[in-house]
């Protein structure tokens, strides 16, 4: 999908609403949450740490550190989910990690995530939005 300039897609969100039979708002969330849960899921974990580590600010980075260690993710997931549940759904979401070692693992220093985790996620969410796009291009062409 290419941008039709800021903020403008080729095809607009509410296409892909209305083939999901969803508000607008309710389909940019799943995106979002999607994206974050899978580099959640796709980040290294040895003691959990990185994983617990995660943490959402609505138009600033949240540098604080909760001291979570959280092997499988879902902690990190909850807590991201529920502060992003009270944020506008318009704005800048920052989605981060302040461990000293984030930017590290994300450059592959990590046999577990030798290709990052971010870029990863964000790969496969175009893939999924694409996807998506092409059938609302298909069920709903715009005139």
């Amino acid at each position: 999908m290419r941008p039709g300039g800021p903020g403008r897609w080729s095809v607009p969100i509410d296409h892909i609403a209305r083939q999901l039979s969803l508000r607008v708002e309710t389909v940019a969330r799943r995106i979002t949450l999607g994206c974050v849960t899978d580099t959640i899921r796709r980040s290294p974990v040895d003691t959990g740490r990185f994983r617990g580590s995660y943490m959402y600010g609505y138009g600033t980075i949240n540098f604080s550190l909760p001291g979570t260690y959280d092997k499988v993710g879902r902690v990190s997931e909850l807590r991201v989910s529920l502060d992003y549940s009270k944020a506008e759904v318009a704005g800048i979401h920052n989605f981060s990690s302040s461990l000293h070692y984030a930017v590290g693992l994300e450059n592959g220093n990590s046999l577990q995530a030798p290709h990052g985790m971010v870029r990863l996620a964000i790969i496969a969410t175009i893939a999924n939005i694409n996807a998506i796009a092409a059938q609302a291009r298909y069920d709903y062409p715009v005139r």
